[in-house]
């Protein structure tokens, strides 16, 4: 995990998105989803600039979790920006 990280981390600063990616996706085949492949997740749509991408798969996560119970939301509230998550096109998209 810690290569995969430190491979991700390294074309996340010079902007290979692409590489990045596969990266996420191989990260989460392999090893399934953890705190780190959300916020992953969430900071490669970022510094993609796909704001509707981020706010969709924030929604789809937090919807995953309702009936769980599970923690991980309060983490990705954490995570991104406040603007998004208070703002009207997260909250028509969640609700």
């Amino acid at each position: 995990f810690a290569e995969c990280k430190e491979k991700f981390e390294h074309n996340l600063l010079i902007g290979n998105y692409e590489l990045c990616e596969k990266l996420l996706v191989q990260i989460k085949d392999k090893l399934g989803v953890s705190l780190w492949y959300y916020d992953a997740r969430c900071v490669l749509y970022e510094y993609e600039g796909k704001h509707a991408e981020l706010v969709y798969f924030i929604s789809g996560t937090l919807e995953e979790c309702k009936e769980n119970k599970n923690y991980i939301p309060s983490l990705i509230y954490k995570t991104v920006p406040s603007i998004l998550v208070s703002g009207p096109l997260l909250t028509s998209v969640i609700w």
